[in-house]
């Protein structure tokens, strides 16, 4: 994983417990996640992450919101490329083929309510 600068992140071995040692003095290694990731170790190689749980949550919120940027990007591209080459468009009939569109179009709309389609959060 890269950090913001496009480096690895930095560790240093105040961080690194071997998890034969974190098992022994893992809410010492809570406390310190507080502070900083705290990096567990299994034969000399870093094994997995302890993390505060605010800071997983940034980490997530972040992820989500560079996930949806790049969803967006993909999409403006996509939309860039057929503005510049409209011949290249194709209708819902000829990728779905006649059957598929046949059926898309007896469907009834009202089927499921809109606030049946997505999930409350």
């Amino acid at each position: 994983m890269l950090s913001e600068s496009g480096h690895k992140p930095s560790i240093t071995s105040d961080q690194i417990t071997p998890v034969s040692k974190a098992v022994k003095n893992f809410s010492d290694l809570r406390k310190a996640a507080k502070e900083k990731p705290q990096y567990l170790s299994v034969h000399d190689r870093i094994d997995s992450v302890l993390l505060d749980f605010k800071e997983y949550i940034r980490l997530h919120q972040e992820l989500e919101y560079y996930r949806e940027l790049c969803w967006k990007l993909e999409i403006t591209n996509r939309v860039s490329e057929l503005d510049a080459a409209p011949e290249k468009l194709l209708s819902l009939r000829e990728v779905v083929g006649e059957q598929a569109y046949a059926r898309i179009l007896a469907m009834d709309p009202d089927e499921i309510a809109d606030n049946e389609l997505f999930d409350e959060e």
